[in-house]
């Protein structure tokens, strides 16, 4: 028994001394886990989730503005009016107020209706006729249709530029066209007034009174070939030798046909001024004159020639025209 145990304590201090000499081995290394060991090629893909397209709103979008309606018992303020000189109530019918103009009709003239057309032309007329003499209305005119005139000395109308009116003579039946081409002469008148002043307006020369009105409206008066009227009549008044002396008198001979020959040349030579002289020229003879007759501006001051020799230089420059 004993010697049993002692053999057994032997085999066990054997056993002892031959694993101390034994050396440490390193253990392998775990199994990694399966989705380690993919590479990033083989991984799976995430199909891209497809989302709408949205338009950015614009940076300068303004969001609707919501109108407040007026209340009913508001009403829209009148039209604006020309303001400076006032022009004075006319008896008659009240056709039509534009911005500038006050416009009057007596029974037996164009009714409300055409007037009231020649209105909207007027205020045309001052615009154009205000660019080409370089200034413009200083206040309202009041306009009054009335019945034609007759006789051999009739007129189509007349301006008062100081009173700051316009009397205009034609039948109901009357073309408008008519009265537009006159509405826009008498219109020229007072542009010419506000512009010179009515001290040298009152005493101008009536060569540049009317020939300036003539010559600034021609648009209104055109041939068929589209040559200004004036054009076309003072040249065959050259060709066929019956041209008037410039300074014809209409006091003296007063009838139509005259007045319509005068004017068509005093709107001539106008042209013809300007065209070989400059504007400055005009202005200083337009303020020079010393009283209404034809010939009475101070040419000599203004071109350092007298009238007469003017005259003649103009009625070469239309033989060539």
């Amino acid at each position: 028994m004993v010697r049993g145990l002692l053999l057994l304590v032997i085999l066990l201090v054997l056993a002892g001394c031959s694993r101390q000499g034994t050396p440490i081995v390193a253990a392998a290394p775990l199994e990694a886990p399966e989705v380690a060991q993919r590479s990033i090629a083989t991984a799976p893909v995430i199909p891209t989730q497809s989302w709408p397209t949205q338009t950015p709103l614009p940076t300068n979008t303004v969001a609707p503005v919501t109108q407040t309606p007026l209340p009913p018992t508001a009403t829209p303020g009148p039209p604006p009016l020309r303001g400076g000189e006032a022009a004075p109530p006319l008896s008659g019918e009240l056709a039509m107020v534009t911005y500038s103009l006050d416009l009057y009709r007596l029974d037996g003239a164009p009714p409300a209706a055409v007037v009231q057309q020649l209105g909207l032309d007027g205020e045309a007329a001052i615009e154009n006729g205000s660019r080409l003499i370089g200034g413009t209305l200083s206040g309202r005119v009041a306009v009054r249709f009335e019945p034609p005139q007759s006789g051999e000395c009739a007129i189509r109308g007349i301006t008062r530029s100081d009173l700051r009116t316009i009397r205009l003579f034609y039948a109901p039946d009357t073309d408008p066209n008519r009265m537009r081409g006159i509405l826009a002469h008498e219109l020229f008148h007072q542009i010419q007034r506000d512009y010179y002043g009515e001290r040298d307006h009152r005493k101008a020369d009536v060569i540049l009174l009317e020939g300036m009105a003539v010559w600034g409206t021609a648009d209104y008066f055109r041939a068929e070939d589209g040559r200004a009227l004036y054009q076309v009549r003072a040249k065959a008044a050259f060709d066929e030798g019956r041209l008037l002396p410039l300074t014809t008198s209409l006091e003296a001979d007063c009838r139509t046909t005259t007045r319509n020959d005068i004017y068509n040349q005093w709107a001539s030579f106008v042209e013809y001024l300007l065209a070989t002289y400059d504007r400055d020229a005009l202005d200083v003879a337009y303020r020079s004159s010393s009283g209404r007759p034809a010939g009475s501006a101070d040419w000599v001051a203004a071109y350092g020639k007298p009238l007469p020799v003017l005259e003649q230089e103009w009625i070469t420059w239309l033989g060539q025209q």
